[in-house]
């Protein structure tokens, strides 16, 4: 059996290649000239893939689809040209670490940058406040930075606040579910991290990072996540 990080290096080589000398015919080149959103797009969907395969196929559906997955993870980081060592280097960090401590280990701020680069007031369990609505600073937030995950329950920070939208930063340990629900005004969910199931009133549908989700007003929604899962929540009103 060929090493893993074995064959990851090579395809990583091959888009690396491709980035450099081009080529009409090679779907590498394709996925990098329609550019990253793209590539987000196709790493999405194939995780969603992952997903389906998991629930209704069998072992060797879900070996190809998480083969696809890994494939576009690659191509991903080939775009910027980041090595899989580096994630390497990161599993190999955790390994040996309770996965608890490690979550808990996660900074639970969500840093803005401001006009000045002065970031928002946080409150005492350092979630980030939102601006005030009265002459309100456009802001910048990093979601990588941010986090508000809880062992508890769906837990989450307000990212911003105006006078017509509220944008929310939720977080769901695996297994963790908002109940399905409905709103007044419209909803727009952006999953940033994770995978789940998306709750329409009795149906189930899966969602991944790079999933968007409308929720127009009236609509029940809601979501159960099958791991570590964050998302934007934008709400109009």
């Amino acid at each position: 059996m060929s090493d893993t990080n074995d064959i990851l290096g090579r395809l990583y080589g091959v888009v690396l290649d491709r980035k450099a000398a081009p080529s009409a015919d090679s779907y590498v080149c394709r996925l990098l000239a329609k550019g990253e959103d793209k590539i987000l797009q196709k790493v999405g969907e194939e995780a969603v893939e992952v997903i389906l395969a998991a629930k209704s196929g069998g072992d060797d559906a879900l070996v190809y689809e998480l083969a696809d997955l890994a494939f576009h993870a690659v191509v991903l980081l080939g775009s910027r040209v980041i090595p899989p060592e580096r994630v390497a280097a990161e599993l190999e960090r955790r390994f040996g670490t309770s996965g608890v401590a490690e979550k808990e280990a996660r900074p639970r701020s969500c840093p803005s940058v401001g006009p000045r680069g002065t970031p928002p007031p946080g409150d005492k369990a350092g979630n980030s406040e939102p601006p005030t609505k009265d002459n309100s600073p456009m802001t910048i937030t990093r979601l990588s930075d941010c986090s508000c995950f809880s062992l508890e329950k769906a837990s989450k920070a307000v990212l911003a606040e105006g006078a017509h939208a509220r944008v929310t930063l939720w977080c769901l340990e695996a297994g963790q579910e908002i109940h399905p629900h409905a709103h007044d005004g419209d909803h727009a969910w952006t999953i940033v991290e994770g995978e789940g199931w998306l709750l329409t009133g009795g149906a189930e549908q899966p969602v991944a990072a790079g999933s968007f989700v409308f929720a127009p007003a009236g609509e029940v929604h809601g979501m159960r996540a099958t791991t570590p899962l964050r998302f934007v929540s934008v709400s109009a009103g």
